[in-house]
């Protein structure tokens, strides 16, 4: 299942085969549903999480995550968690597994009689399991600092691991050259949306705050400005324009990084 939906995702057609799956699965067999779960990890490694609600995008990433809920749910509730735990034990779907145990700890706190099978035990043990799955992600520098989503995981491995240490050391090892440091900045860049009338906005911002809390920015505008645009490729050029524009605009403002986060009224 995980190629077939792979092939999708290269079609851009994961949105209808996911939608297919979530209308189809009762016809899967109780045996199979821990498949179909492990399947859908994947899937939401591939899936995109661009679209703005407002506008009625609703982003693949979503149906994803109501997909792996759906089939939470027809497994039987006493095989629940260790379902989990087995399929994350083995899972490189970094992303959906820490969004996925995030959403399952949020719903418990917002209303303590759902999602009851998962104990607060139960949680802190998933939890380490991401952890230890993101420490054996790291061992391949380039493959981690190059995932959209290493901001939440960076945050995640600092969070449920305990310590920053560890999520510091990755980060002074991963991005020792020009490229890897262009690479790591463009996973803390991210776009917001607007509308004026019909038309559909989308701007890019450098997350500061979520920057600063693993390299000092005046240390990444000084490589940043050190680089030769000529030295990296167009896509990266692109990256290095951006970042050094905000970053400039971050210093002129004189605001904390979580102020200028917050603020958009000087976009």
């Amino acid at each position: 299942m995980e190629e077939i939906l792979g092939e999708w995702t290269k079609q851009k057609k994961l949105k209808n085969a996911i939608e297919s799956v979530r209308y189809r699965l009762a016809e899967v067999p109780p045996e199979n549903l821990r498949n179909v779960f492990a399947a859908l990890l994947t899937a939401g490694e591939l899936a995109s999480d661009k679209g703005a609600i407002f506008a009625g995008q609703i982003p693949e990433y979503w149906n994803v995550r109501w997909a792996l809920f759906d089939v939470l749910d027809g497994i039987p509730t006493e095989q629940r968690v260790s379902t989990v735990k087995e399929i994350f034990s083995a899972s490189a779907s970094l992303r959906t597994m820490l969004n996925f145990t995030a959403l399952i700890e949020q719903v418990k706190k917002e209303n303590a009689q759902q999602r009851t099978e998962f104990r607060d035990q139960d949680l802190d043990e998933i939890k380490a399991i991401v952890v230890s799955r993101i420490r054996e992600s790291a061992k391949d520098l380039t493959a981690l600092i190059a995932n959209p989503a290493l901001p939440a995981i960076l945050n995640v491995w600092k969070q449920w691991g305990g310590s920053a240490e560890e999520g510091n050391a990755f980060v002074a090892q991963a991005i020792e050259t020009d490229n890897d440091l262009v690479t790591f900045v463009n996973s803390f860049i991210y776009q917001t949306h607007s509308s004026a009338g019909r038309v559909l906005q989308t701007k890019n911002h450098l997350s500061m705050k979520s920057l600063s809390e693993w390299m000092d920015l005046n240390d990444v505008a000084n490589r940043l400005d050190r680089i030769k645009e000529e030295s990296v490729n167009e896509e990266k050029r692109e990256v290095i324009k951006l970042a050094r524009s905000e970053l400039q605009r971050f210093k002129s403002k004189g605001l904390t990084p979580e102020q200028f986060d917050s603020n958009r009224f000087f976009d």
